[in-house]
């Protein structure tokens, strides 16, 4: 509780044993006889809970780690995701738990070694996200030592580095193919339109609801057509109505188109600040003489979020009290459509 209040990161769906190392570990660092006093150590110490969470956050990846599996996306997915596609297109690649960088760099130089082969490629777009902001620092500078760039080939140093000293820069081209961001998968809205999802070394640590959960909001993610990636360790085959299996051995997945039982919407994890319980909504009414506002404030009024009222174009029809400090307005004729 101390360390989602202090840091907005919610560790309950993580593994307990997983956990109870990390804090075990932080205990023998203070010279602590039990938890209980590092609980008590915490209080007092608000700067301990950000060494905490670094502990937490498990960062380990290296260039194309696991040379076969990137071998596989190579050969039988890369191809796959330019398919059909040209300069009026894009392929999209979304990088889970991208640590320092290196996995969601790797995927761009196949992307683009391949987009190199076609006369009229799509555009390319990956988006590669964490929620160490430390680590998304790191990888937006892209300079990497000799050691961390063992494992790539002499000639991808020369095409997409740049050599300073005993460092390896990324060029500006590749660095410009690949978004950082800060995201907490288990918590904020997914990508969309993805064509394919690499999540490698992630679920391990999450218990099986959320392992559940996250396969979800990538079967929502993804295209119809997309692919998933996993880790060695990993599985989507307890997830059969959502991914078939496309490549047994290094775990990756295709997208299943949903079925028309199935829902086209995601209800997100409910682990950030709004813990609200609302009640079984009443008969649909068409509504006729009363305001929006009036409306909105019965569907808000329950201590719900920061919310937009939108009609079927998206144009806002009202806003509840702190909506706006969410919005701004885009540069051009000014609009009222979301």
């Amino acid at each position: 509780s101390m360390l989602r209040a202090r840091t907005g990161h919610d560790f309950s769906s993580y593994k307990q044993p997983t956990v109870l190392r990390r804090i075990a570990r932080r205990v023998q660092v203070h010279e602590l006889e039990a938890i209980n006093e590092y609980v008590d150590f915490l209080r007092s110490h608000p700067e301990e809970v950000e060494a905490l969470l670094a502990d937490l956050l498990i960062t380990v990846t290296d260039f194309f780690r696991d040379k076969e599996v990137f071998d596989a996306l190579q050969q039988n997915v890369v191809p796959k995701l330019f398919k059909g596609k040209t300069s009026a297109d894009q392929v999209r690649v979304w990088v889970v738990g991208c640590a320092t960088g290196e996995e969601a760099y790797s995927i761009a130089m196949l992307l683009r070694e391949h987009a190199d082969q076609l006369t009229d490629p799509p555009a390319l777009q990956v988006f590669a996200t964490d929620i160490n902001e430390q680590a998304i620092a790191t990888a937006r500078a892209g300079r990497y030592s000799e050691a961390m760039t063992a494992d790539v080939s002499p000639e991808r140093l020369r095409q997409f580095f740049v050599k300073e000293g005993r460092f390896y820069h990324v060029k500006k081209e590749l660095r410009e193919m690949v978004l950082f961001a800060p995201h907490n998968v288990t918590r904020d809205p997914p990508f969309s339109r993805i064509d394919l999802v690499s999540c490698r070394n992630l679920l391990i640590y999450l218990n099986r609801d959320m392992q559940e959960r996250i396969l979800e909001i990538f079967h929502f993610a993804l295209h119809r057509e997309g692919f998933l990636c996993l880790g060695t360790s990993e599985s989507a085959e307890g997830a059969a109505t959502l991914f078939s299996v496309f490549d047994k051995k290094w775990r990756v997945y295709k997208n299943r188109q949903p079925s028309l039982q199935q829902p086209t919407f995601l209800i997100l994890p409910a682990q950030g600040k709004w813990q609200v319980r609302f009640p079984e909504p009443p008969p649909v009414q068409r509504v006729r003489d009363s305001s929006f506002g009036e409306l909105h404030f019965k569907l808000i009024e329950l201590h719900g979020p920061p919310s937009v009222l939108v009609n079927e174009e998206g144009d806002i029809v009202h806003l509840s009290e702190h909506a706006g400090r969410y919005l701004r307005m885009a540069g051009g004729e000014p609009t009222h459509n979301l």
